[in-house]
C-alpha cells in the first residue's frame, strides 16, 4: 500500500494523464469498429459512414498532436521524475510510517472483502430506474475487485477463488457492454452534430443515427442481462 501523501499527489496526475490519453484512444476504438457498425446498418448504404470515418481521421490527427505535445510537455517530465523519486525513497525507507505490520495474507483478504462489500452493496440497490452513472461506478468497482483477487489470489485465505473470478468476468462483462454503449451513443450523437455543422452529408447523418438507435437497443439488452449476472455472482 502506498502512503496517504504520495496516493493524494499521484492520483490527480496520472488521472491527468490518462485524461490526456482518452480522446487518441476512443477515436481509435471508433475508427476501428467502423466495419462492425456498418455491419449494424438496415436502412441506409455503409458508404454513407464514409463521412464519418473522414471526420474521425481529422479528429484523430489533432488529438494525436495535443497528445504529442503534452508527452513533451515539461509537466509529464515533471510527473515522471517526481514519482521515479517518490518511489525511490519509498523503497529506501524502513518505516512504515505509522501503518500497522500487516501479513500478505492479512492485507489481501481484507483488501478484497472490503472491495467485495462495496460490490455487492452497490449491485443490490440497482433497479430498473437507477441512472446509468450508478452502473458506470459499479463496474469500476468490480474491476477494482478483479484486480485485487487476481494480484492476491497467491495469498489470499480460503483457497481458490477463480469461481468468483468467472463470475465477476460475467458481470463485468454485462457492464461493460451497458457503459459502452451509454458513451458511444453520447459520442455519436456528438460526431453528428459537429458533421452537421460542418455542412456534412444528410444520409451520413441518418446512418450514424441508425447506429445510434442500435447502442439503444444493445444498451436495453444488457441492462436487462444484469440481474442475473449479478445474481450469479453474489449467490458464492
Amino acid at each position: 500500500m502506498l502512503p496517504g501523501g504520495m496516493r493524494d499527489r499521484g492520483e490527480p496526475a496520472f488521472k491527468g494523464l490518462g485524461d490526456a490519453t482518452t480522446p487518441l484512444r476512443d477515436l481509435d476504438v471508433y475508427s476501428l469498429d467502423l466495419p462492425t457498425m456498418a455491419a449494424w446498418l438496415v436502412s441506409s448504404n455503409p458508404a454513407a459512414l464514409e463521412p464519418f470515418a473522414a471526420h474521425l481521421r481529422a479528429r484523430g490527427i489533432a488529438e494525436r498532436r495535443t497528445l504529442v505535445r503534452e508527452l513533451r510537455s515539461a509537466r509529464f517530465s515533471r510527473l515522471l521524475r517526481d514519482w521515479e523519486q517518490e518511489l525511490a525513497r519509498l523503497a529506501e525507507s524502513a518505516d512504515d510510517v505509522g501503518r500497522k505490520h500487516l501479513s500478505a495474507r492479512m492485507w489481501a483478504n481484507r483488501s478484497v472483502s472490503r472491495v467485495h462489500q462495496r460490490v455487492v452493496r452497490g449491485g443490490s440497490v440497482i433497479s430498473a430506474d437507477s441512472p446509468a452513472v450508478e452502473l458506470h461506478e459499479l463496474r469500476k468497482s468490480c474491476k477494482e475487485l478483479r484486480y485485487a483477487l487476481e494480484v492476491c489470489e497467491p495469498v489470499l485465505a480460503g483457497g481458490s477463488h477463480k469461481h468468483l473470478v468467472a463470475d465477476l468476468k460475467s458481470l463485468q462483462d454485462v457492464l461493460g457492454r451497458f457503459q459502452d454503449c451509454e458513451v458511444q451513443g453520447h459520442a455519436l450523437r456528438g460526431f453528428a452534430e459537429d458533421m452537421m455543422a460542418a455542412g456534412t452529408s444528410t444520409g451520413a447523418v441518418l446512418a450514424i443515427g441508425e447506429l445510434i438507435a442500435h447502442l439503444g437497443v444493445e444498451q436495453d439488452q444488457a441492462r436487462r442481462d444484469f440481474d442475473a449476472a449479478f445474481a450469479r455472482f453474489t449467490r458464492r
